[in-house]
């Protein structure tokens, strides 16, 4: 197998933008880059470890070494050996790579002791920005300065007034806490395979952190599991999300102690959260909530367990219709449940819990059928124009 050459360019500036770049040689060769206004240039380093941590699962499912034409962190390199260990360990699409670079070296600038955190305008980066900026989480406070917000994860990149959008409401926020916020575009998670997205998506956010490594000390990813509910193997996990870290620059996984109503409890002390939380699934919704999808409706629900009702963030009234006519499935069906779990646990008496209950068990009785072996064998035997038919009815129900 070729090895894939990672050739970082030169910074471009164009106009209200700097660009940092490489040239990925793979069976297809392409370019990555990370792309911030021209205003926070200074903060990012020109060093390879991004375009590294970007590649290096691709790499390894390929079965293909990595050749870096740049000076890469000892320390990092140390950490991206364990990263290989590990998940070569947990699933066998990955193999032990080597990584050859031009030279061996550490950052010799030393940044003052800042953090920064990956912001999507959630529950969970709120809940990071909110703890550290009010000092929630004792000696594991840090002093968060700055928010990356990603364009090409959630929102496309060729989508720029709705990106533009979403982050107006993420800045509502973060200016309430004298935090700024950096919009960061990338293709990292477009050019990737379109396969196993969540693999790259992890990837996206490690890289995109390394690139402040020399203008800040720690990057934070929040945590969207608690402890208590990690799956393995999962790229996004307090076991792999550290294993991107420098000698220099730390990379932690953040405020998994606690469930998201511990999380909600709390943010909803930040007056502009519940006005400019953004939750929501559907991609035409991406900077706004349409209260209808079952992340909308999950959150929804766990504010009124803690007691808030009808949230300006959330345009419409949820009914206990919608919410019996709810669609769930895979993880989702596991966190509804949670949500039923403290609603009990807070001695909630509310016709809407019936409602979820009801759409619980109807979406678990759809869920079994559809791994149903008979329904596998009636889809095997069932003409492509007849299953065309169907799922366009479905999509209009």
């Amino acid at each position: 197998m070729q090895p894939i050459h990672v050739w970082p360019q030169e910074v471009k500036a164009q106009g209200d933008f700097v660009t940092h770049s490489a040239l990925i040689e793979d069976r297809d060769p392409y370019t990555l880059w990370f792309r911030v206004p021209a205003e926070h240039a200074g903060l990012l380093s020109k060093r390879a470890e991004s375009f590294v941590a970007s590649t290096v699962f691709l790499a390894m499912m390929r079965g293909a070494n990595l050749r870096v034409h740049a000076p890469l962190s000892p320390s990092f390199l140390r950490n991206i050996e364990e990263l290989q260990a590990l998940w070569s360990c947990w699933h066998r699409d990955f193999h032990l790579i080597s990584i050859e670079v031009d030279s061996e070296s550490e950052s010799t600038i030393q940044a003052s002791q800042r953090a920064i955190s990956m912001f999507s305008g959630g529950v969970d980066s709120c809940y990071t920005v909110w703890r550290h900026t009010q000092n929630r989480c004792g000696r594991r406070a840090l002093p968060l300065q700055t928010a990356l917000m990603l364009h090409g994860s959630e929102i496309p990149l060729e989508n720029t007034e709705l990106f533009e959008r979403a982050r107006q409401r993420s800045q509502n926020m973060l200016s309430a806490v004298g935090v700024e916020l950096v919009p960061l575009a990338t293709n990292s998670l477009s050019v990737m395979p379109g396969v196993h997205r969540l693999r790259w998506f992890s990837t996206m956010l490690t890289s995109s952190l390394l690139l402040f490594q020399e203008s800040h000390t720690t990057g934070l990813v929040p945590s969207s599991l608690a402890y208590n509910e990690l799956v393995l193997p999962h790229t996004l996990t307090p076991l792999n999300i550290p294993l991107y870290s420098t000698g220099r620059f730390a990379i932690e996984y953040d405020g998994a102690a606690f469930m998201r109503t511990k999380k909600m409890s709390e943010i909803v002390e930040w007056p502009e959260v519940l006005e400019n939380l953004r939750v929501c699934n559907r991609p035409d919704s991406a900077d706004v909530n349409c209260g209808r999808c079952e992340k909308c409706v999950r959150t929804i629900l766990t504010l009124r367990i803690i007691g808030i009702q009808d949230p300006p963030c959330f345009p419409n009234t949820l009914s206990d219709a919608d919410i019996e006519h709810i669609r769930m499935s895979g993880i989702a069906l596991q966190e509804m449940n949670d949500v039923v779990e403290a609603a009990h646990a807070a001695r909630v008496r509310a016709s809407w819990l019936t409602a979820i209950e009801k759409s619980l068990h109807t979406n678990k009785r759809r869920a079994r059928w559809e791994q149903h072996p008979l329904r596998r064998r009636i889809l095997r035997r069932t003409p492509e124009n007849i299953k065309s038919i169907w799922r366009a009815i479905k999509r209009r129900l």
